[in-house]
């Protein structure tokens, strides 16, 4: 994996939903299916799934040309009834948030993978991604290529739009338990050293991708 520019963005968002829009999902498929009249406005693809670790948390990854198109989108007379819908399954006093990451490389194809590992990393004062990406490119790479049931290429990273202190990485493994796995080894444990003292606060989480849809021309 390595760091170069991509006007590309994925819009990163986490909801908890209400219980019923969980055991019924209609309602999420049809606000969805707003989102896909984009295409012709600079949108790619989205998927969605819920947090293994927290299911009531639905993971909703939107990738975008440039960041501009979903302003473009937030802007539009549909963005105004397609907001109140998403809001009306969402669960009173959840987690709602919402960031822009153009991650490299690009597409991300950590997203078509059986288990998508996320991390959110806030890095502490004195810290910035100059500091931060070379130690973290060593242990992607060391967990993209030692790591049994990673998949191969699936690492891409950058920096949160709205927070240049927030670093965001996907990447794609077989399963949870294989990512958790390689976490117990000494060679992780190692290379997480010089990542671990620069970071203040993190998120972690993994999540199934359920509902994947990506336009023609990007599969």
């Amino acid at each position: 994996m390595s760091f170069d520019s991509s006007p590309n963005v994925t819009e990163f968002l986490s909801m908890t939903l209400k219980a019923e829009h969980i055991s019924d999902q209609s309602e999420l498929k049809s606000i969805t299916d707003v989102v896909e009249g984009q295409r012709s406005g600079g949108f790619q693809a989205q998927y969605l799934g819920f947090r293994l670790e927290q299911p009531d948390i639905l993971q909703w990854f939107l990738n975008w040309d440039k960041l501009e198109d979903h302003k473009a989108f937030m802007a539009s007379a549909t963005y105004g009834p397609f907001k109140a819908r998403a809001g009306g399954i969402r669960a009173a006093g959840g987690i709602f948030e919402m960031v822009h990451v153009p991650l490299s490389p690009w597409p991300p194809i950590a997203f078509e993978a059986p288990v998508t590992e996320v991390q959110m990393l806030h890095l502490k004062p004195g810290y910035s991604w100059e500091t931060f990406k070379e130690p973290l490119l060593e242990l992607v790479n060391a967990c993209q290529t030692e790591g049994p049931g990673a998949v191969a290429g699936s690492a891409s990273s950058g920096v949160a739009v709205e927070d240049e202190k927030l670093i965001v990485t996907v990447a794609g493994w077989d399963s949870a338990e294989s990512h958790t796995a390689f976490a117990e080894t000494e060679r992780f444990k190692e290379l997480a050293i010089a990542v671990r003292e620069q970071v203040e606060s993190k998120t972690s989480f993994h999540v199934t991708l359920t509902d994947r849809r990506v336009a023609e021309k990007f599969t």
